[in-house]
């Protein structure tokens, strides 16, 4: 994931890196002023009824949200998508912003890998609990950013 943003097909040097579920107004353009020592994550509290009107659009178009109210009603929680995620949650996050210059080379694989049952080294894979954890370890351990903020 981390190698794919880095790669020249990315122009431009601010990547905003998220799970394809994510949908940001305009403001996300200010991320292109972000210091290049800083490396910043975003943690969301999903769809829910807080989102603006215009935001509400985009990801129904992108995602649809009939798979909402169908999963909420299976777990037997209606209305539970408007809990906030984010104050549930402080160490999740689904967004990376950062300067693509900082990790340019500097990535390790190695970082990027667990010890499973047999003491072998495999990858992770985002979606695994606690995979955005080891992922910010394993960049932090390629740049020594001078902050690293959960927005």
């Amino acid at each position: 994931m981390f190698s794919n943003a880095l790669s020249d097909e990315v122009i431009g040097d601010v990547v905003v890196l998220a799970n394809a579920d994510m949908a940001f107004d305009d403001s996300m353009s200010l991320a292109r002023f972000l210091n290049p020592e800083v490396l910043a994550v975003l943690g969301t509290s999903g769809f829910s009824n807080r989102m603006t009107t215009n935001i509400k659009n985009i990801y129904e178009e992108m995602m649809g949200t009939d798979y909402i109210t169908d999963v909420e009603q299976r777990r037997g929680h209606p209305g539970s998508w408007e809990i906030d995620r984010c104050a549930e949650s402080r160490f999740s996050w689904d967004t990376w912003i950062f300067h693509k210059s900082k990790l340019m080379g500097r990535l390790k694989e190695e970082n990027f890998q667990r010890l499973i049952r047999t003491n072998e080294l495999v990858h992770f894979h985002m979606n695994e609990n606690g995979a955005e954890s080891a992922a910010l370890w394993a960049i932090e351990q390629s740049y020594p950013f001078s902050s690293t903020y959960n927005a």
